[in-house]
């Protein structure tokens, strides 16, 4: 069955490719818009179309998303996530159709790393402490402005399933700016893909589920809010694997 798989995942690499190579072609002028009505275009005459054509054609994944309803893009929010395969970015990105916060060596993928030029993420470099500076005043610049956010704060994909630690400095941040913050948690992407296996799965069944906002004013301090947060992702993650995926639950949470 492995040996389907990595024959399966030579065609879909030589397809995002070649998909890829097409959207940079025809969206070259992208690059001469200023970033914010760039990024604005990008996720609906660039994203949507890749979105759909990787995830929901190539890789046939069974998505199913609960709390559409607590996303709204007219009002700045942060939307955090945990992280367990390169799957999560679009398939999160696809509903929040906010500003990325994303490595910056993604943009040195071939062709691919075009495209993520084109969204206009804010590009974090992991070996420089300045950048990470640069990132916070760059995150405050965006909100101030009326942007939402989407990040994973684990800042890496979990090898095993379980929630990592987090970076809770642009959760800090929302509390400062009174910005609300909207918990996700994702499973089943880890199938697709996990670190470090070099074949991609199909037909696999993810489940995303959105929380209601969380505002800094209903807590007393920075803290409180901070720990709410982080709490209601991880909470997520055990209700979605307790009523869709009992038998990893078992496992990640015995």
């Amino acid at each position: 069955m492995a040996v389907i798989y990595l024959i399966y995942s030579v065609v879909v690499a030589i397809s995002v490719e070649v998909f890829s190579l097409i959207q940079v072609l025809i969206f070259w002028w992208f690059l001469f818009l200023p970033k914010y009505k760039r990024f604005r275009l990008f996720f609906y005459i660039v994203a949507e179309p890749w979105i759909f054509f990787v995830v929901r054609f190539l890789l046939m994944t069974r998505l199913k998303v609960i709390g559409k309803k607590h996303i709204d893009n007219k009002r700045s929010s942060l939307y955090i996530c945990n992280h367990q395969s390169w799957v999560d970015v679009p398939v999160l990105f696809k509903y929040t159709k906010a500003i990325g916060v994303s490595k910056k060596e993604v943009t040195r993928l071939p062709i691919v790393g075009v495209l993520i030029i084109y969204a206009s993420p804010i590009l974090v470099d992991r070996f420089d402490k300045s950048s990470r500076m640069g990132i916070l005043k760059e995150l405050i610049r965006n909100l101030k402005l009326g942007y939402s956010i989407t990040l994973f704060p684990e800042g890496t994909r979990s090898r095993d399933g379980r929630i990592l630690t987090s970076n809770n400095a642009a959760v800090r941040l929302c509390y400062k700016l009174n910005v609300p913050v909207v918990t996700s948690s994702i499973e089943g992407t880890r199938d697709i893909l996990p670190r470090k296996r070099i074949y991609l799965k199909f037909f696999q069944r993810v489940v995303l589920k959105f929380n209601p906002p969380i505002y800094p004013k209903d807590f007393k301090d920075e803290e409180e809010f901070t720990e709410h947060c982080w709490n209601t992702v991880i909470n997520t993650h055990k209700e979605i694997l307790k009523e869709y995926f009992p038998k990893k639950f078992s496992i990640i949470y015995h």
